[in-house]
């Protein structure tokens, strides 16, 4: 049975509404889209293009409009064929700031400006990319021009702050360069700058073994607001600087060098004042012959983990005869660091007295859990190139003995998986519930070393977290295909579908009463109310900011965090507004939605004294414990817990365990916000909640660590590195097993050990 939204309240920004006001597309189609026989030049023709990024536009700040719109005029009377733009066009993907975008280009640009998403397009996006394409088009495509093949990726994670190479864009990009050949030049361009000292993307290293086979020679991003050049893997890997800082820009020129060989000339232009760019030669970069540290590529890699208590392993490198060897290095991918930049802990190795080829080192891994890691080996050429070559190893020897395996069983769905793990009783056997970012939600059995019992396919992505009923014979999900599904537990059919005005992205929540159930479902700026049993729509309310978090109810009210910086309580029976509390209002709609609970799991906590109820709701700065019947503050506690729910623990008193986004954990008196003990953690924590297994308190790290705590003092009881993606997925315990699953599309059980540190 489908059931059919009805009666919507007027959502204030309507998208194609919105595409009507502003003529469609915009003229920003990409070039896949275009007449390519009237677009193509001949191979080594010359031409020139232009390159921008970060313009970040926001009609609150009219200065980085003036900017673009003067390197836009200057570009548009150039002999430019086309302008790539490397992500963070608009500051929050609002409608009108993709309406102010439009203003600024120039009619002589249009159709002729072609772009990548940031992690600014993508971190907010309450239309999960579906605004995004109908104004540019596919995020991801490839064109030839002028004998060059253009290949732009969009490895943005929707509501994420760094990028992720999946395995279907992987598998893409593959494809296309299969297509391309070995010996066509190839330019790539995206956002997240790539490779040296940068960790945006975790499994760059992914990038790196699809390309290397192939003719790429120069990649373009942006992201860091700042104009760097380095030389890696083959490739020239530039980034550039902010437009929305000064009016700067890149000017490409393709030609013939002096010698005739083809090459690419990078040209920093900065217009200041009135008066034309200056042009400045930033790099030229060879479209031919030897590429960059092309002979600093190991010929073989070898670690081997740890054999006794000491903790330390070996590493052994072999280099080709050609190499021009300045100096071996290696490291772990840096734990402590997420989305950011960090120039390492690298660690020399040693040449062989009898070879200049056969470098080695001891690999000291005493202070590291057990579990799996990347390892990365850095061969630096006489030149300052360089050729990162990585590795993934494990660790698993522990006090001399060989330790039993942790990991009971994997289960490789192949698609990102950010919404939590839930387990569900099937009959006799216990099923875990996994969700993924290709909008498939499938169940693992227990009793069969995680075997697919049934899996069911949406038409997008599933972000936010399933919610099932009481007697666990339904499961409720939502999809970013605007649909609300309701599927029975035992045999995954589908039971009825309710059809919602806009992507879901938050988590759902399922309130029993003695009719039949009502989903709770975060839909965009509003919240909805849908009878379990039938999928028929109760009620609608707008809430006039994103929300992509959590309710919660204490059966007679629901409680929502959104973007508009307010926290609302709500009658669960009819939608209606009871109280409204502002928690963060900015002085412009981007700055209210940074530090709004936009993301925020709500939790209604126990009762305290006098019976009182009060509900926890976070944003980047607090959590805030409001009374349920008033939305009076009765405590914070200082932090960013915004992404994270809290873990309620009852015996032998109530306690409230808590994860912030710097990896620090809390353990807090419900009623009162008195802290009992703090600790940081490894890692930084986001999305991720606390779970209990096995008595002890488990916490999941956003780079893949699980670290157990004591929840009596936080001590530290158990450390395992499950995953070497990003993970941002609550695990789900049963028994002495936690199951954990991330980005890499992994689903893991693993043994709870306290005694393994």
């Amino acid at each position: 049975m489908k059931q059919e939204f009805k009666k919507w309240k007027t959502d204030p920004i309507d998208r194609r509404d919105f595409l009507k006001k502003t003529g469609g597309i915009m003229g920003l189609a990409m070039l896949s889209q275009l007449p390519f026989g009237s677009f193509v030049l001949a191979d080594n023709q010359d031409f020139s293009f232009a390159i921008i990024a970060d313009t970040h536009i926001d009609p609150y700040n009219p200065a980085r409009s003036e900017r673009l719109r003067t390197i836009f005029n200057e570009i548009s009377n150039t002999k430019a064929n086309f302008v790539l733009h490397v992500g963070d066009m608009v500051e929050a993907g609002f409608a009108e700031e993709y309406q102010e975008f439009d203003k600024i280009l120039p009619a002589e640009l249009k159709g002729r400006v072609y772009g990548v998403p940031g992690n600014h397009e993508v971190r907010w996006d309450e239309w999960a990319g579906e605004l995004y394409e109908d104004l540019f088009g596919e995020s991801q495509y490839s064109f030839d021009h002028g004998g060059i093949h253009f290949i732009a990726l969009d490895p943005t994670q929707l509501l994420q702050e760094p990028g992720y190479f999946t395995a279907s864009q992987l598998d893409w990009l593959e494809k296309d360069l299969k297509k391309t050949g070995v010996h066509t030049p190839v330019v790539v361009y995206l956002h997240y700058p790539i490779g040296n000292n940068n960790y945006y993307i975790i499994n760059e290293n992914k990038f790196f073994e699809v390309v290397e086979r192939y003719n790429v020679r120069a990649v373009f991003t942006g992201h860091i607001h700042r104009e760097e050049v380095w030389k890696q893997n083959g490739m020239t890997l530039i980034s550039l600087p902010a437009a929305k800082d000064s009016a700067v820009y890149h000017w490409v020129e393709k030609k013939n060098a002096a010698n005739g060989s083809p090459i690419l000339a990078i040209y920093h232009a900065e217009i200041n004042g009135s008066s034309p760019s200056g042009k400045t030669l930033l790099v030229e970069i060879l479209l031919e012959g030897v590429k960059p540290a092309q002979f600093e590529k190991p010929k073989l890699v070898h670690f081997t983990g740890p054999k006794d208590a000491s903790g330390t392993g070996s590493l052994h490198v072999e280099l080709s005869p050609k190499s021009s060897i300045q100096s071996v290095q290696y490291q772990f991918w840096p734990e402590d660091t997420y989305a950011g930049k960090n120039p390492g802990d690298w660690q020399d190795l040693i040449p062989a007295k009898s070879s200049r080829l056969q470098w080695r080192g001891n690999v000291h891994t005493s202070d590291m859990a057990l579990g799996v890691y990347l390892l990365q080996v850095r061969v630096t050429n006489t030149q300052g190139e360089f050729w990162d070559e990585f590795q993934e190893v494990s660790i698993d020897k522990s006090e001399g003995i060989i330790s039993k395996s942790r990991m009971n069983w994997v289960q490789e769905l192949r698609s990102p998986i950010q919404s939590d793990l839930i387990v569900v009783q099937n009959g006799a056997s216990a099923l875990v519930v996994a969700s993924t970012m290709d909008g498939e939600i499938v169940t693992l059995n227990l009793d069969d070393k995680g075997k697919t019992t049934w899996s069911y396919k949406t038409r997008a992505a599933i972000i936010g977290t399933p919610a099932v009923n009481k007697k666990q014979d339904r499961i409720f999900v939502g999809s970013a295909d605007h649909t609300l599904y309701a599927l029975d537990t035992q045999s995954g059919s589908l039971i009825w579908t309710c059809k919602l005005p806009k992507p879901i992205l938050g988590t759902l929540h399922y309130i029993e009463t003695e009719a039949s159930g009502i989903v709770l479902i975060p839909v965009g700026r509003m919240i909805a109310g849908v009878n379990a049993e039938t999928g028929s729509l109760l009620w609608s309310t707008q809430i006039e900011g994103l929300s992509a978090g959590k309710p919660a109810s204490d059966g007679r009210f629901a409680f929502i965090g959104a973007g508009d910086g307010k926290v609302r309580a709500l009658d669960a029976a009819t939608g209606k507004v009871i109280w409204t509390k502002p928690l963060a209002i900015k002085d412009a709609p981007y700055r209210t939605l940074l530090y709004s609970p936009w993301a925020s799991k709500a939790a209604v906590l126990p009762k305290g004294p006098n019976d009182r109820q009060l509900v926890l709701v976070g944003d980047v700065t607090n959590a805030y414990a409001l009374d349920c019947a008033t939305g009076a503050e009765v405590w914070r506690l200082k932090g960013g817990f915004l992404y994270s729910s809290p873990l309620i623990l009852s015996e032998p008193e109530p306690l409230l365990i808590l994860a912030d986004e710097w990896g620090k954990v809390f353990a807090v008196e419900p009623a009162t916000g008195v802290v009992r003990w703090m600790i940081t953690t490894q890692q930084r924590i986001f999305n991720a909640s606390p779970v209990l297994a096995n008595g002890m308190v488990y916490v999941t790290g956003v780079n893949g660590l699980i670290t157990g705590l004591n929840p009596k003092d936080g001590s530290v009881v158990d450390r395992y590195h499950f995953s070497t993606g990003y993970t941002y997925s609550t695990p789900a315990s049963l028994g002495n097993i936690l199951f954990a699953a991330g980005q890499d599309g992994k689903v893991r059980a693993v043994t709870v050990n306290a005694r393994s540190l």
